[in-house]
């Protein structure tokens, strides 16, 4: 699935303002962040991404053990949360600020 991407778009116009490319499979969802700065998409490439919105590109890249169907952000913008298609839920805390790319499972 090369070529899958997220796209945004005005809704005053309807029409796309950019194009997001970079997951390697199908995006299942996306967000922005609180502050709309970011978007985080998450895709069965088994990633995560956290797109800059001002310069269109993917910041960093996180991945997961299955296909992720699920991603929002916390109300301070500095944890995201996920939901992979084996049903765990995972918490990815200073994703963003520091690139950590460690995992939390809630159980």
């Amino acid at each position: 699935h090369s070529g899958f991407s997220s796209s945004s778009s005005s809704c005053s116009a309807g029409e796309a303002v950019a194009t997001l490319v970079g997951h390697s499979g199908w995006v299942y969802d996306c967000c922005f962040s609180p502050d709309a700065q970011l978007v985080l998409s998450c895709s069965e490439d088994q990633s995560l991404r956290v797109w800059s919105v001002g310069e269109r590109l993917c910041l960093r890249r996180l991945v997961f053990s299955s296909r992720i169907r699920r991603c929002c952000w916390s109300s301070d913008g500095h944890t995201i949360v996920s939901e992979g298609n084996d049903g765990e839920i995972v918490l990815w805390p200073g994703a963003v600020e520091d690139g950590l790319h460690t995992q939390k499972k809630l159980s």
